[in-house]
């Protein structure tokens, strides 16, 4: 590089420096720095110009600390006839700082207690780490503050309803179809006294052919259920709809009035 300027200036120049600012950073990054001089202490000098104003260059950056992944730590009971069925922090993993014999005992780190006592939905809250060794700190997030999300849901039952018809609609003008299976299974879930008064007149199977041409086509059912159900999938999972133009009907022929001769050529 050449710097240029005043001469007690440039004297007093000691190196030419790139200010990187890494930030949040935790990946190597390609980026246009403007080159800065600065004297023996670290100070700029701004009346020096250098040549090139601007230098592009890669930085490497190596992760600090060690990542480990974040357990959701609960409290209480969901109202009754719910369950929690799973939990999840955002992020999944906190990146940790501190003495290396510290980090080598970490497995994992827990939340503070999120509470469900009495719960009926999902909750999700904004909460800290909790049950650190003394010495290590958390480095990302930077606040050291994740969102917990404790899935609640209705305390039920998974059945398997068989031989539910399927219903084909949309088809084509101009076209005959057929399916294949005409009947499945539905994989339902619901609370317990729900599915003891379920049954298959209320969950109605349909497959659409609009749209489709001549051959053969694997679909997804789509399934209607009643709202205190939630279907979870079908068996088989796809079925085979397959289109074929339909035959023209041979044109009609006048019927021969009964009694009626057929003519035949003769003379006048």
């Amino acid at each position: 590089m050449t710097v240029s300027g005043p001469r007690r200036l440039v004297d007093n120049v000691a190196e030419v420096v790139l200010p990187v600012d890494i930030g949040e950073r935790t990946d190597d990054f390609t980026v246009d720095f403007i080159p800065e001089a600065v004297d023996a202490a670290g100070q700029p000098i701004p009346e020096i110009a250098i040549l090139p104003s601007r230098v592009t260059t890669t930085v490497e950056v190596d992760q600090r600390g060690r990542s480990v992944p974040i357990l959701v730590q609960t409290v209480g009971n969901p109202a009754q006839g719910y369950e929690s069925v799973g939990s999840v922090a955002n992020p999944a993993t906190v990146l940790l700082d501190g003495p290396d014999e510290q980090l080598a005992d970490i497995l994992s780190v827990v939340t503070a207690p999120v509470d469900i006592d009495g719960a009926t939905e999902t909750v999700s809250i904004r909460t800290g780490l909790q049950g650190l060794p003394g010495g290590v700190r958390v480095v990302n997030p930077a606040d050291g503050q994740v969102v917990a999300v404790v899935q609640i849901r209705p305390r039920g039952v998974t059945q398997l309803l068989s031989d539910l018809p399927v219903r084909l609609v949309g088809v084509p003008e101009g076209f005959s179809a057929s399916i294949e299976p005409d009947a499945l299974g539905v994989v339902v879930f619901a609370s317990e006294d729900t599915m003891a008064g379920l049954s298959g007149n209320e969950i109605s199977v349909s497959v659409s052919a609009e749209g489709l041409g001549a051959g053969r086509h694997q679909i997804r059912p789509s399934v209607t259920v009643p709202p205190e159900v939630q279907w979870l999938r079908t068996d088989p999972e796809v079925v085979v709809v397959t289109l074929e133009r339909a035959l023209p009907n041979p044109p009609a022929t006048a019927p021969t009035p009964r009694g009626a001769a057929a003519a035949t050529p003769g003379r006048r």
